[in-house]
């Protein structure tokens, strides 16, 4: 857009300036050739009837000039001693001159008689041509002055863009990795977007501190309750192995459904601790070169008995590809994927596992996700309704959202009418 006026205020420019030019100087031309041309004719008449001497007379009475030689150049009359030999072109056949004894500037036409003679007819134009002189000062300032406005208005719309595009670029930033801590640089405070910058800053700390109030309260609890359920497990375990219950069956059974749900809450807390360590950056320190080929291979033979026992069909395109991280992430990553897939792949089905150079990518023959659960099921705890039946805490796929966000990818996520597909991009 700012080009765009720019080029039109640009245009707008050239316009003006060439009828401004062309009207000051075709009216200040056309003046002057006219009167000149009806002299000419006047005279013309005035020979015609042998009274030139006549005309001449009337003519300088007029406050016009007049220069009358013969054919060799000498003078026979006329109010002026001769032609100044400094003279300036105002159009074809009209010559410009100025004559110091009168300081007046002057227009004039020379013309040949019939008998030979050469009569120069001359107007005073000096009040004309300062006329003209300011008209075209004017138009000139009018013109630097439209070109002051036109920079200057580019420059502004290229200051608002730039302004605005590192808030956008910030905000996209933010969305992309999740890292609330980013801010928008501020680098002038005068105007409104430096005002709403510092807005949306004040914004963004505020969000960033209420989050993290949130994460810290989940945070304690998962870490403060860890401890009393490993104990309590601990000791379901040692009542579940008392010789007193050995014979009593009802109550082995109440032990370990106990020790299910405890370690189930165990494991709740444990992947609240880890997305938690994922998303403060602790994790960053086992980066490494990992392989990412082998990592999918390993996943996919750990868990080819559990899609073997639902008769899923494991079909795995891979090659070998570097990539910065941590290996124990990505395989956490990758399996809880192929895991959500055998899970939701009903027996006989497919799952089409593909590591490309640039992403990553696992489709299923299950039913999918209906399309309003697509953008959350990355939150934590969030199950689809007809999930909420099946095995599982809504941690899994939060778990693969932090891990990715951790390095950089970004995730992707469709129904494929039957099936489901994510896709990691690299």
């Amino acid at each position: 857009m700012a080009l765009f006026f720019t080029v039109l205020l640009g245009l707008s420019v050239t316009v003006l300036s060439y009828f401004g030019y062309y009207f000051n100087r075709a009216s200040y031309v056309s003046i002057t050739r006219t009167i000149l041309d009806t002299d000419a004719i006047n005279m013309q008449a005035w020979e015609k009837q042998n009274m030139l001497d006549h005309g001449l007379e009337a003519y300088d009475a007029s406050g016009r000039i007049h220069l009358l030689t013969d054919e060799a150049g000498k003078r026979i009359s006329g109010n002026i001693p001769a032609i100044p030999d400094k003279v300036s072109v105002l159009e074809e056949g009209t010559i410009l001159f100025e004559l110091p004894e009168r300081d007046r500037l002057f227009a004039a036409r020379v013309h040949t008689l019939p008998d030979g003679r050469v009569l120069a007819l001359g107007l005073d134009v000096t009040e004309q041509a300062a006329k003209y002189s300011l008209m075209s000062w004017l138009a000139g300032i009018s013109i630097v002055f439209l070109i002051m406005v036109t920079l200057t208005s580019f420059a502004i719309s290229a200051f608002v863009v730039r302004r605005t595009g590192e808030i956008a670029k910030t905000a996209n930033a933010i969305m992309d990795t999740g890292d609330l801590s980013r801010r928008i640089e501020i680098d002038a405070r005068w105007d409104d977007i430096g005002y709403m910058a510092e807005i949306l800053n004040r914004l963004l700390a505020r969000i960033e501190q209420l989050m993290q109030g949130v994460r810290q309260v989940s945070n304690n609890i998962a870490h403060d309750l860890r401890t009393p359920l490993t104990r309590l497990r601990n000791n379901l375990e040692t009542l579940q192995n008392l010789e007193a219950l050995q014979n009593n069956p009802q109550i082995r059974h109440i032990c370990e459904n106990l020790m299910a749900e405890a370690e189930q809450i165990l494991s709740t807390f444990a992947a609240l601790l880890r997305i938690a360590r994922i998303e403060t950056g602790r994790e960053k320190s086992q980066f490494g070169n990992v392989l990412l080929g082998q990592i999918v291979t390993d996943v996919c033979e750990l868990y080819e008995p559990l899609a073997l026992e639902k008769n899923i069909n494991l079909k795995i395109e891979t090659h070998e590809k570097a990539v910065q991280g941590d290996r124990d992430l990505l395989f956490q990553m990758l399996a809880n994927l192929l895991d959500n897939a055998i899970k939701y792949t009903p027996e006989g089905g497919t799952i089409h596992i593909q590591l490309g150079s640039d992403a990553y990518t696992i489709s299923d023959t299950g039913p999918g996700v209906p399309e309003e659960d697509l953008t959350r099921i990355f939150e934590r705890f969030y199950r689809a309704e007809k999930s909420r039946t099946l095995p599982g805490t809504g941690l899994g796929l939060s778990l693969v959202s932090a891990i990715a966000q951790l390095h950089g990818y970004t995730i992707e996520t469709r129904n494929l009418n039957p099936g489901f597909m994510v896709t990691v991009h690299f």
